[in-house]
């Protein structure tokens, strides 16, 4: 079950917003109807689910888990208090893919919303940035009832996980405008075309 559910994860965070890879890929391509970018992930994410899926019933299930403790649903109300609603659970997810998608109807060349305020309002909370902020205030009502202390040390330990993705990120990022601004791709197709080697020859 936790190979079948970790490619199903895997698959979309990789492939469909909000999460920040596809919505920064969509970002570099300069695609500004996320709702698309949304549809054509999900598509694109059905090969590797029931790649995923097969792999767990056919070769996962060959092997015996070492888990023997069952919890049940008491014991976890026990644990941990209130459970936070269904509500609140996806809150922080599904409410950023509808303002994305909102922001990307709004768009569309017949005007859904008008030209005016809710034409504004769509596209000002429509946009991915805007979206996920949103959802991570969301995400905050996640938080249980403790001290400050150990929130500020849950929120350090996000900052600091996260800084190294974002540093490489925009190192990326970084480089490739270099690239782009020293033409070094003209410069390398120019002098790969007086080579004459046809279809060795890159794109």
């Amino acid at each position: 079950m936790s190979i079948a559910l970790s490619t199903g994860l895997y698959a979309t965070h990789v492939l469909v917003p909000p999460t920040p890879g596809p919505i920064a890929a969509a970002s570099n391509l300069e695609l500004n109807n996320i709702l698309l970018v949304i549809v054509f992930g999900l598509i694109l994410s059905i090969p590797a689910l029931i790649v995923g899926n097969i792999y767990a019933n056919k070769v996962a299930s060959k092997y015996n888990s070492n888990i023997t403790d069952a919890i049940n649903y008491e014991d976890v109300i026990k644990n941990y208090g209130k459970l936070p609603s269904a509500w609140k659970s996806f809150a922080p997810i599904v409410v950023p893919i509808i303002l994305m998608a909102l922001g990307s109807i709004a768009k569309f060349p017949g005007n859904p919303f008008g030209k005016d305020f809710i034409f504004k309002l769509f596209v000002f909370l429509g946009t991915p940035v805007n979206a996920l902020i949103i959802g991570m205030f969301f995400a905050f009502l996640l938080i249980p009832n403790v001290d400050r202390e150990i929130k500020n040390k849950w929120l350090q330990e996000a900052m600091k996980d996260s800084a190294m993705i974002l540093i490489i990120t925009a190192a990326g990022g970084s480089l490739g405008n270099v690239i782009k601004e020293i033409k070094v791709g003209e410069y390398l197709g120019q002098t790969l075309a007086g080579l004459n080697i046809g279809i060795i020859l890159p794109l």
